[in-house]
């Protein structure tokens, strides 16, 4: 009878998943069944997470490469079933597992190549559940202080980072209170671990909204402090006092000679505080000037949305000015792949092939073949004539057979060409790579076993 109610208590969703698994006789039948009963019950449903984890604590075994990639998959299922089961119906049992799951986090740690940071990442999910679950217990604001303290001063694989942030609502303004005494009283054992209290105060300075505390704990101001700073003020509705940290920035980085607006983090604040401020030319001429200086398609395409209709078509090409005069060749061509003007684009290969950077050859690659399919085929083949002239000439033997694929496929484009303009067609290109490379015989022979015709 039990039984019958609680399936009574399943949603629509899963009653429909349960019968479908019982008409195809699925094997896993039945444990979903005892998985969807158990989500009913909070403690049965603890108690099962909690010897899941036992059982993951109590292997010595060595986690390798891969096999810790299948254990942070692992975790993140028993995550997910704390968050979307166990938390809505008892956040102390939810308490529970997740100290649980700190406890046996540092050993789990300790035996795994976690180089891919999986695992890490999914013990560093734990806390914002976690934190909603002491907020939901409503613990006493003296006991989450303590708590949050404890994560944050025992946490040698920086899995609590978060912690206060994560714990603001569970905290209040009187944990809050509590946890900057704690920290104040703190005695750091190395200017590692003073920072690391100075950035925990940086968070409960942020957690009171209290810009100038952040300031005052940012001394001596380091360069990014600056953008840190003016966040802040824009988040609070300041777009004059961003403003000023703004141009401190800037004067700082001018003295320094870094082109400001590659830094897309300064051209985003600059925009707001102006927007913010009501400036909205202003904000517009920080769009226009950031791409001229860079030719970052986001910059463009940021101002074409804010631009009147009318000036649109002058706007567009200035832009196509810019980047037909860069010299920064893979900042051009990024920019007119971007935006679509592969006729625009073609023109400039064939202009400026001789100073394009094939280290880039994963995006060349993929441009030629799309100049191809966009019927661009002497610029198609000038890229991948790029990339394997970069190999040969460097000699790098291994690669001979990417240089030989290369020349292969601009060989097919080749077809397709009608007017050569000025560049060599196949046959003189293939006598003059003859004449330039004769001697590197690997090459000659990876050419010869992937191509039919030569013309040399």
């Amino acid at each position: 009878m039990k039984k019958h109610q609680k399936l009574n208590e399943l949603t629509h969703p899963q009653l429909l998943e349960l019968v479908e698994m019982g008409i195809n006789g699925d094997k896993e039948y039945s444990k979903k069944v005892e998985r969807y009963l158990m989500a009913q019950d909070p403690k049965r449903l603890a108690k099962s997470i909690k010897q899941q984890l036992n059982g993951i604590n109590r292997s010595n075994k060595f986690l390798d490469y891969y096999h810790s990639i299948t254990m942070s998959n692992e975790l993140f299922a028993i995550l997910h079933t704390i968050e979307k089961n166990l938390l809505p119906l008892s956040p102390e049992l939810t308490n529970e597992c997740c100290a649980l799951i700190n406890k046996i986090s540092v050993k789990l740690l300790e035996r795994a190549d976690d180089s891919s940071g999986d695992i890490g990442s999914a013990l560093r999910s734990v806390t914002p559940i976690w934190g909603r679950a002491v907020a939901a217990e409503k613990l006493s604001h003296d006991d989450v202080a303590k708590l949050v303290f404890d994560l944050w001063n025992n946490d040698p694989y920086c899995l609590h980072h978060t912690v206060i942030t994560d714990f603001s609502n569970a905290l209040g303004k009187m944990g809050i209170a509590e946890l900057e005494k704690r920290l104040i009283t703190y005695s750091p054992e190395s200017s590692y671990d003073n920072q690391l209290r100075n950035n925990a105060l940086k968070d409960i300075a942020d957690s009171q909204g209290n810009i100038e505390r952040y300031i005052e704990l940012c001394n001596p101001l380091q360069n990014k402090d600056h953008l840190a700073i003016a966040q802040r003020f824009i988040k609070a509705g300041f777009g004059d006092k961003a403003l000023h940290w703004l141009k401190q920035y800037a004067t700082q980085n001018h003295d320094k000679n870094v082109i400001l607006y590659q830094d897309a983090e300064y051209v985003k604040l600059a925009t707001e505080a102006h927007l913010l401020e009501g400036e909205d030319k202003l904000a517009q001429e920080v769009r226009w000037q950031a791409f001229e200086q860079t030719l970052f398609p986001d910059y463009y395409l940021d101002y074409i949305k804010y631009a009147p209709k009318e000036v649109l078509n002058n706007v567009q090409q200035k832009a196509l000015l810019l980047a037909e005069k860069s010299t920064d060749s893979m900042t051009a061509i990024h920019f007119l792949a971007a935006i679509n003007e592969y006729g625009i684009l073609s023109d400039y290969i064939i202009k400026n092939n001789k100073i394009i950077n094939d280290a880039y050859y994963s995006e060349l690659r993929k441009l030629s073949k799309i100049l191809h399919q966009q019927g661009f085929h002497l610029a198609a083949i000038l890229l991948r004539r790029v990339l394997a002239e970069g190999l040969i000439g460097r000699a790098q033997s291994k690669y001979y057979s990417y240089a030989a694929n290369d020349l292969k496929q601009a060989q097919d484009y080749a077809v397709c060409v009608t007017d050569w303009q000025k560049i060599p067609n196949e046959i003189l290109y293939w006598q003059q790579l003859k004449t330039q490379h004769a001697r590197k015989t690997s090459f000659w022979y990876e050419i010869e076993s992937k191509m039919k015709t030569i013309f040399v």
